[in-house]
């Protein structure tokens, strides 16, 4: 069913009989169901709100495109240091493209397999098809883009002491391709801010709820 809802572009959603029958009984399954249901007719189930009002207007700011990245590696395999990975990793994102700017949608790219840094046009391509989404609901491109990434190893980030500030080697390349795709989409005029934040979960932080 799945696999047709994504051929044929029909929402469905499978429902049997029984749980129907009893989801007035259960709040969670009932809660659950809408949801689904809701999430798949474009709806939002779940908003935001920051502390001050000033994040708030600046999370809200229809102007501003938030774009999150990760690529997710294969498993290793058994095979000889010289031979390729036939298997490829993939780049996923998300982004705020829609009307709604806490409404965010995803999609993803094939790319060479187990390397951490993007190195070829597959952020360009996603940040096209990001922005033409994002002109597309709002009429107009956005003054500041947003790109968090995630899925970089420790290894790639170069140090220059002498200028007192840290340098990402995988910012050089990327943000390059996020600037190529901004002429690609709006010409060589077309020059927003762009703020690339650079993520990891690999810590060792526990957090826990605050016990009133």
């Amino acid at each position: 069913m799945k696999l047709l809802e994504a051929n044929e572009q029909i929402v469905t959603l499978d429902l049997k009989t029984s749980t129907a029958v009893k989801a007035p009984q259960k709040w969670q399954t009932l809660d659950n169901i809408i949801n689904k249901v809701n999430l798949k007719l474009g709806g939002i189930n779940f908003g935001l709100r920051l502390e001050t009002e000033g994040a708030q207007k600046s999370i809200m700011n229809p102007n501003r495109i938030i774009v999150g990245m990760d690529v997710a590696h294969p498993p290793a395999i058994n095979r000889r240091r010289d031979e390729e990975n036939l298997v490829p990793s993939i780049v996923g994102y998300s982004s705020n493209c829609k009307k709604h700017p806490l409404d965010f949608i995803g999609g993803y790219r094939y790319a060479r397999a187990n390397q951490e840094e993007i190195a070829d046009s597959t952020i360009t391509d996603l940040m096209v098809e990001s922005m033409k989404k994002f002109r597309e609901n709002r009429n107009i491109l956005p003054n500041h883009i947003i790109l968090l990434r995630d899925g970089i190893s420790e290894g790639q980030y170069t140090y220059n002491w002498d200028g007192m500030r840290g340098m990402l080697k995988v910012i050089q390349n990327e943000v390059e391709q996020v600037k190529s795709a901004c002429g690609q989409i709006g010409g060589n005029a077309y020059r927003p801010h762009i703020t690339f934040v650079v993520a990891t979960k690999m810590h060792n932080l526990r957090l826990f709820k605050k016990v009133s």
